[in-house]
């Protein structure tokens, strides 16, 4: 048997399919003969037999090469990045998921979720009910999350009497029997605390505890921030005939113990009559800003000219209260 040295390295020849001096030639590269391969040439396999080949060009976008010092561990694949091949944990079929209390959330409380990989680190999160938690809680921050009360009031009879008194300056209504009863309404945020307006101290539970009530609203700001409230109201107005009549409303925030203004709502209904008897629904909306966290008081303010003959409230009022996101 013959021998020839190819590119540095001695290789047994022999006949194609041929086992010699017990090469296989299925697993060792056996040339035919007459065949030598070039300097930097290397030997495959062909369907017709062994030859020798060029070496292939590696291409970097297609052909993972780790720089000289990685090495992939057991159960990690080989990724391309900007910044060149590398190795990363791969998810397995093998992937388990635990739920737990949340630790970061604060009082909104909320749920820590860990995908465990057997192949690589595990991976927590935690989901908060709208509070702001540590690095790698999902979900909105606290302020941006929705957030409103409704509060209905009503007083002890169908009609609730207001002064007939001209006045040049707004002033809260004073109820003529101090009979008003507030209901939460359903779908309200339970930190809303919704309570009547007193005239001296702070607002009762609920109602004044046999002080003079004011109509408004006061609650519990969760945030500091904008806050939107509206009252919905009916009112009806008599003039003394002929002479005209009209009754101005206004929401003003007031001190929990004062029913002095602290801000004036920019908005301003007015229902006027002359030499008639009307009854007509009445809305007001306004924006208060909430410096902090805390009690906000609005109260319903009014003032009237002319010569009126009987002003009413008629029915029940309704107060809603949002919290509007901030400005972008």
């Amino acid at each position: 048997m013959s021998a020839r040295r190819l590119s540095g390295t001695l290789i047994a020849l022999a006949a194609i399919g041929c086992v010699v001096d017990g090469v296989d030639p299925d697993r060792t590269p056996v040339l035919a003969d007459g065949i030598t391969c070039a300097v930097d040439q290397i030997i495959v396999r062909t369907p017709s037999g062994w030859r020798c080949s060029s070496t292939p060009a590696i291409d970097s976008a297609r052909t993972p090469v780790l720089p000289e010092t990685a090495t992939c561990d057991p159960g990690q694949a080989v990724f391309r990045s900007s910044d060149g091949w590398r190795c990363e944990n791969v998810a397995t079929s093998d992937l388990s998921v635990a739920v737990e209390e949340a630790t970061a959330c604060g009082d909104g409380g909320g749920q820590r979720v860990t995908i465990g990989d057997p192949g690589g680190t595990n991976t927590s999160f935690e989901i908060c009910n709208g509070a702001e938690g540590a690095a790698g809680v999902v979900g909105p921050p606290t302020e941006y999350r929705r957030w409103f009360a409704r509060g209905l009031i009503r007083p002890s009879g169908a009609e609730l009497p207001l002064s007939v008194l001209p006045a040049s300056s707004a002033d809260p209504i004073y109820p003529s029997d101090d009979g008003l009863a507030l209901e939460t309404l359903p779908g309200s945020a339970a930190t809303a605390d919704l309570r009547i307006p007193c005239v001296n101290g702070g607002p009762g539970e609920g109602d004044c505890g046999g002080r003079d009530e004011q109509l408004g609203i006061s609650f519990a700001a969760p945030t500091a921030g904008l806050y939107r409230i509206c009252a919905e109201l009916n009112h009806e107005l008599a003039s003394v005939s002929p002479a005209p009549a009209r009754t101005f409303f206004r929401l003003d925030e007031t001190p929990d113990n004062s029913s002095q203004a602290l801000t004036e709502g920019a908005s301003q209904r007015a229902h006027g009559v002359e030499d008639a008897r009307q009854l007509i629904p009445i809305r007001l909306c306004d924006v208060f800003s909430a410096s902090t966290a805390g009690r906000v008081t609005i109260r319903v303010a009014l003032w009237q000219q002319g010569a009126l003959d009987e002003s009413l409230l008629v029915g029940s009022v309704l107060f809603d209260i949002e919290r509007l996101p901030p400005a972008e």
